[in-house]
């Protein structure tokens, strides 16, 4: 399925990681666990680079073959980084701008999707203005969330209707939100390489009354991981089949991962989000579902670097 030796046509390769998000010590252990695989891969030269306001003149100066994106959130993941490295001509990891662009934008991700009669939650885009005046009226149970934003950073849910209404201290910093009906179920992630998907896990928080949170995400014993998902086959392969068509949709380049929601009460299943950047900790997601297929954490890191380009 995926290359298993190096092509030999990319030699310096610059790592990307820390940056300028909320996501920043993330991706710092991100970039150092690809530093260590490019290592045993046998690159005859590694550049860890710690991203900052300057990585244009880093990176101009270090002239590297190619450069993986090991950042996480704003900055790395929305099409800025990827600008920078298209200006210098340095072929780089995982989706283009455009892309990173859209699938950063909940609101124009969720357009596109629905568009394509891919099932989403309903819901509505509001400004932070808009937002804070409604917050009285909403009726649980519903989700808010930045539009923009990743690792479910500032996410609230409300699922008892008796509950107290949250306020305006109870929302976060960003301009603007996506307010959606909360989806009652299991948490369900699909992995796809360009060739397609590899598989779908299953998340299940420890604490039932969690959700699948940044603390979750990357925080040891905080949530179980079913590798393959505990759904029938018709199901995985019905959630494989949308993650792949998301991939082509959005014009996914090299890898990606599909969110899901399913409730088991009522059949229905709904796709939350697509991430052109998934994680590559220990904890994340599609390395494990890679093992699963039989891929490394090697073998992927490899598979990445060696389709490294520019847009065509």
């Amino acid at each position: 399925m995926i290359e298993t030796k190096r092509s030999g046509k990319f030699k310096h390769i610059a790592v990307l990681m820390g940056g300028l998000s909320k996501e920043h010590d993330v991706s710092i252990t991100t970039g150092n666990g690809v530093v260590e695989a490019l290592q045993a891969l046998g690159y005859e030269k590694i550049s860890p680079v710690i991203v900052d306001n300057h990585v244009s003149t880093t990176l101009a100066n270090l002239k590297p073959d190619a450069a993986f994106n090991a950042l996480h959130g704003n900055f790395g993941e929305d099409g800025c980084i990827q600008g920078i490295l298209e200006y210098l001509r340095i072929p780089y990891t995982h989706s283009g701008v455009t892309t990173s662009a859209l699938a950063m934008h909940k609101a124009m991700t969720k357009q596109l999707l629905s568009s394509a009669g891919i099932p989403t939650p309903a819901g509505q885009y509001v400004d932070r203005n808009t937002l804070i005046t409604m917050l009285p009226n909403l009726i649980a149970p519903y989700v808010i969330k930045p539009n923009s934003e990743g690792s479910s950073i500032g996410v609230l849910i409300a699922k008892d209707r008796n509950a107290e209404p949250f306020t305006e201290r109870d929302i976060s910093d960003h301009s603007h939100f996506l307010v959606e009906d909360y989806i009652p179920g299991l948490e369900l992630s699909c992995a796809v390489l360009d060739s397609g998907p590899l598989g779908v896990i299953e998340l299940e928080p420890i604490n039932s009354e969690a959700f699948y949170d940044y603390t979750r995400k990357y925080e040891d014993n905080q949530t179980n991981h079913y590798t393959p998902a505990r759904i029938d086959d018709n199901l995985t392969n019905d959630l494989m089949d949308l993650s792949f068509q998301a991939h082509k949709l959005l014009e996914c380049r090299h890898i990606s991962r599909s969110d899901f929601r399913y409730n088991p009460d009522t059949g229905q299943f709904f796709l939350m989000e697509v991430n052109t950047h998934p994680g590559l900790t220990k904890l994340s997601i599609v390395p494990e579902i890679a093992a699963y297929r039989n891929i490394s954490f090697n073998e992927l890191i490899l598979y990445l670097t060696e389709h490294a380009s520019c847009e065509k």
